[in-house]
């Protein structure tokens, strides 16, 4: 006589049962990945914020520093393409129509009017005074921007500066030049007085003061 088959038990270690009825295996030799108790680390996200946080930081040190400078370096060609080209023959984009300074022990102030007599709108203008003292180891460069930002053809804009010296100043020189880009030349019509002796438009040519 042959016996009957014996119904197979069930093992709660071999199985559980899911919500749906279905069993999934509970052995650690099963683990597919599933989120355990501790967290998951997002690559792609981390990834993502490093290239964002790069972008943004080229970014701020191209903006703020003269490193695009460093790594382009700009040549006379590229220089003379940003150069505003003068609105009649004299071959001078800017104007200065007034300088003037003040002296108070070793505190030089100079404050100036010029005009945009180049064809174009002109931005970020700077006025760019060196000033030296009377033993002239100590000179100094100032950068000051010229108000307003933007000057349309013919109109002007206005700059002034103080800066205190370790000995008494007694000479400063005055060119314009735009941010991040070249030396503008100009001419000096202070006064309504002729143009003075310039030789041919030259951004290494200043206008040398000597200081009242």
């Amino acid at each position: 006589m042959i016996d009957p088959p014996v119904d197979p038990v069930e093992d709660d270690a071999a199985g559980s049962e899911t919500s749906a009825g279905e069993t999934r295996p509970d052995g650690k030799d099963f683990d597919l990945g599933v989120l355990g108790s501790g967290p998951r680390f997002d690559y792609l996200r981390m990834a993502a914020g490093v290239i964002i946080g790069l972008g943004i930081l080229v970014i701020a040190l191209f903006s703020f520093t003269d490193l695009s400078l460093v790594l382009v370096p700009m040549n006379d060609e590229y220089l003379d393409v940003l150069r505003p080209s003068a609105g009649d023959d004299s071959g001078y984009p800017f104007i200065l129509d007034d300088l003037g300074n003040t002296l108070e022990g070793n505190t030089l102030t100079v404050n100036g009017v010029m005009t945009n007599n180049s064809t174009g709108i002109v931005e970020n203008v700077l006025a760019v005074i060196e000033v030296e003292e009377t033993t002239g180891r100590f000179p100094a460069t100032l950068e000051i921007p010229v108000d307003p930002e933007a000057i349309e053809p013919g109109e002007t804009g206005t700059f002034s500066m103080s800066v205190t010296l370790r000995q008494r100043p007694n000479s400063y020189r005055v060119q314009f030049k735009l941010l991040n880009g070249p030396f503008v030349p100009h001419r000096d019509e202070r006064g309504g007085r002729a143009v003075i002796a310039f030789p041919p438009p030259d951004p290494d040519t200043p206008l040398r003061l000597n200081i009242d």
